[in-house]
């Protein structure tokens, strides 16, 4: 995405960030911090692995803790932020370029 903006800066052509940009950023930074949660509380850290919040929801989840699910879904708000970019950003990569426009020039009569 990072170069996808670029590509737009250097046309002229400002992407703003998006709302699924930031809800990624949020859900991203909460799995994040959920799995250093967890892997403090398994090295005995302040949180006892008892009291994680995952532990709880063990049986209706499978075999994944919380930070497992947070983590899987922070990747799929990812691909969708990904994908809102890619939209937004369709005109400006089919639109015809400078260069495009000189050749064109060039090769009529």
């Amino acid at each position: 995405m990072t170069g996808l903006r670029s590509y737009a800066a250097a046309l002229g052509v400002v992407i703003p960030a998006g709302g699924w940009g930031k809800a990624k950023t949020v859900i991203t930074i909460v799995a994040l911090l959920l799995v250093l949660l967890e892997g403090d509380a398994s090295q005995g850290g302040w949180l006892t692995s008892q009291s994680m919040p995952g532990r709880a929801l063990l049986s209706p989840l499978g075999p994944y803790t919380l930070p497992v699910w947070s983590l899987l879904v922070a990747v799929v708000w990812t691909v969708g932020s990904g994908a809102e970019y890619i939209r937004e950003a369709i005109p400006l990569l089919t639109r015809p370029t400078v260069t495009d426009a000189l050749s064109r020039s060039e090769n009529e009569p």
